[in-house]
């Protein structure tokens, strides 16, 4: 192909263009109308990735032993027809450690010097770090000969602009791009700007993670808020003793899972339940309460029982039985949640922070026939809130007791959702409830007894089911604590630290997830993958709950500015008040004294104020000396105070 024939890399064609990749990744592009590109993949999108163009081009440099590479396809392909060796990532941005196979790239890359081209925008600076951290281990007599980064001169933006403007210019810049304030004034890909949730390339990574998104794509709702739906139903499915290892301490972890959903009135938070539900159905009888108090949580486990007392049949013997070891607390609205919440004595917040690590819920109360306890790890919670963002408060204000921390974060807006949904097709349940274990045997022995201490054979008779996570888990947990401890040690209190249980969060998720795989053999098992996307997730939960409370803190600040306004104006309006009564104070003074009977004859100053209406009676000393001093009243009898002394008028 000749450098004529280049502009089908460079623009978007009215049907757009696609790039297929040697291991069977597809990537269609096309512009979306407003000057903007929409990039969808398909074929083979889980894992990662080869760069695009790569046996091609490394034959090609193995006679330069140059070769270069760039962050997307189109870029690649119009290098390549100029006649340079060019390879491209997918996932551009920050996304590049996700889905770049980096073993089998260096493999191909050995002894060659590698030339990155970014983009000049905020998105090639995520891009050239990403870049940098992922190729320069392996830059060495083993593996790549030289990593350099250029940027194309102006009027350029990338290298697809150069070829296309006949303009082949390019500078060397930093390989650790300045991220700034600044830089947010620059151009930048907006879809590659979001966080990796919510691209269409986090979805295409697991079967389970397709299906979640086709689902809601058909029903018009955001996957990931169906995602965050599924995730607090998956949990109120498994039964208490599926639990995580004891990271922290010698307490196993529990998978009581909590999920926030925001949106707005009418933003599909009631249809995304409904897809959740269709995609897991069964939840094994776990009740779907909204619950009233805190101290109602237990009732929603444990009940009374009894049975024949042998010693007194008229008094027979009375102990906690488990109703339901399952429930999932479902709230629509948080501002219901913040009523609940406020009350007098409310314990909501602080049961939700015992029940998110499995504690015991409930408490002894004057009448013992009212008392009912849930022991720990005798029961299952999964809870789903929605969040307005003007009543966010009822959350973030929780956050010294750590209930906002407990919660995965996600939203309602999807930023791919098509104008028209696709036709709706059967949704297939994601879980196979012969792989769900039953709950214990002795799950009544745990409630009657009241702990596992308390229980016949104490902790080691629980039927444990623990999952197993990869090393690299342990590994940052510790990581995490070590570096808290420093921070103390230092003086460095973090205060309401909205990410102190954000590790505990990711391991939740995880631990979640391979129960939405069908085709997994051990469920119980975590892997690597599983790890990453719960990070993946877990970044995403954090954005929405960053954006949730700065638009709550604005929607704060935007009240009192207007508070502000309406009490200065009526500030104002007083003072100008105040002047006028002031200014015709004398005059009342003037009228009283002038009236026929009083003329001449002098009255107390209090006698004055007493005759004259409520309104001016405060400035009515203030009115007398400013009168004496113009010699329209004198003073008669001089006390040394306008209260006592007499005025009277003699013209």
């Amino acid at each position: 192909m000749s450098i004529s024939d280049t502009h089908v890399f460079i623009t978007d064609t009215t049907h757009g263009f696609t790039f297929a990749y040697e291991d069977g990744l597809t990537v269609h592009r096309t512009g979306d109308g407003q000057g903007g590109k929409r990039i969808s993949q398909s074929g083979t999108t889980g894992g990662k990735h080869v760069p695009y163009l790569l046996t091609p081009s490394t034959e090609h440099a193995k006679h330069t032993g140059v070769i270069f590479i760039t962050e997307g396809e189109k870029d690649a392909a119009a290098m390549l027809t100029a006649g340079y060796a060019a390879i491209s990532t997918t996932g551009g941005g920050g996304n590049v450690a996700n889905t770049l196979n980096i073993d089998a790239t260096v493999q191909a890359l050995a002894g060659l010097n590698v030339v990155a081209i970014c983009d000049k925008d905020t998105t090639g600076d995520k891009w050239r770090q990403a870049l940098y951290d992922l190729l320069t281990p392996h830059v060495n007599d083993h593996g790549l000969q030289s990593l350099t980064f250029i940027q194309a001169c102006e009027p350029c933006h990338d290298a697809g602009d150069a070829v296309a403007l006949g303009r082949f210019e390019f500078e060397r810049v930093h390989p650790v791009a300045d991220t700034s304030p600044a830089d947010s004034e620059q151009e930048q890909d907006y879809e590659q700007a979001l966080p990796f949730v919510e691209t269409n390339a986090f979805w295409q990574q697991t079967p389970y993670l397709r299906e979640i998104c086709q689902a809601s794509r058909e029903h018009s709702v955001a996957p990931a808020c169906v995602l965050g739906d599924v995730l607090a139903r998956t949990a109120a499915m498994l039964p208490p003793q599926v639990v995580t290892p004891a990271y922290v301490g010698s307490k196993k972890g529990s998978l009581n899972f909590f999920t926030a959903v925001v949106g707005g009135s009418g933003d599909g938070k009631g249809t995304a339940a409904g897809v959740a539900e269709a995609l897991v159905p069964d939840l094994f009888g776990a009740r779907e309460e909204k619950p009233s108090s805190g101290e109602s949580l237990a009732s929603l486990y444990t009940q009374w029982a009894s049975e024949e007392n042998p010693q007194d049949p008229k008094k027979p013997i009375m102990y906690h039985a488990c109703a339901n070891p399952r429930a999932l607390l479902n709230i629509p609205e948080v501002s219901w949640f913040a009523a609940v919440s406020d009350r007098k004595g409310s314990t909501m917040g602080g049961e939700l922070a015992s029940a998110f690590v499995a504690e015991p819920l409930g408490g002894v109360t004057k009448d013992h026939a009212k008392t009912l306890t849930t022991p720990a790890h005798g029961y299952r919670m999964g809870a789903i809130i929605g969040v307005q963002y003007a009543n966010a408060d009822a959350l973030f204000n929780m956050s010294g007791t750590g209930v906002p921390q407990r919660f995965l974060w996600v939203d309602t807006v999807d930023h791919d959702m098509p104008r028209t949904p696709p036709p709706e097709t059967a949704i297939t349940p994601l879980v196979d409830r012969d792989t769900v274990p039953d709950v214990p045997a002795k799950l009544q022995a745990l409630y009657r007894a009241g702990s596992m201490g308390a229980m016949i054979g104490g902790e080691a008779a629980w039927e444990w089911v623990e999952m197993k996570y990869p090393p690299e888990v342990r590994e940052l947990t510790n990581a995490i604590r070590y570096e808290r401890n420093e921070k103390k040690k230092r003086g460095e209190d973090d205060g309401d630290n909205l990410e102190g249980h954000l590790n505990f969060v990711r391991i939740k998720v995880a631990g979640l997830l391979p129960w939405l795989d069908r085709d997994r053999e051990d469920h119980t098992q975590v892997t690597s993958e599983d790890w990453r996307i719960a990070g993946q997730i877990i970044e995403y939960s954090c954005h929405v709950r960053d954006k949730c409370r700065e638009r709550y803190l604005q929607t704060v600040r935007d009240n009192r500015a207007e508070y502000e306004t309406v009490r200065k104006g009526a500030q104002d309006d007083a003072e100008r008040n105040l002047a006028m009564i002031r200014q015709e104070t004398p005059g009342k003074v003037v009228a009283f004294l002038s009236k026929r009977g009083r003329k001449g004859k002098p009255f107390k100053g209090t006698d004055i104020a007493r005759n004259i209406s409520r309104k001016w009676r405060p400035y009515v000393y203030d009115a007398l000396d400013e009168l004496c001093e113009q010699g329209m009243v004198q003073r008669v009898e001089d006390t040394g105070a306008s209260t006592t002394s007499t005025w009277a008028i003699f013209k």
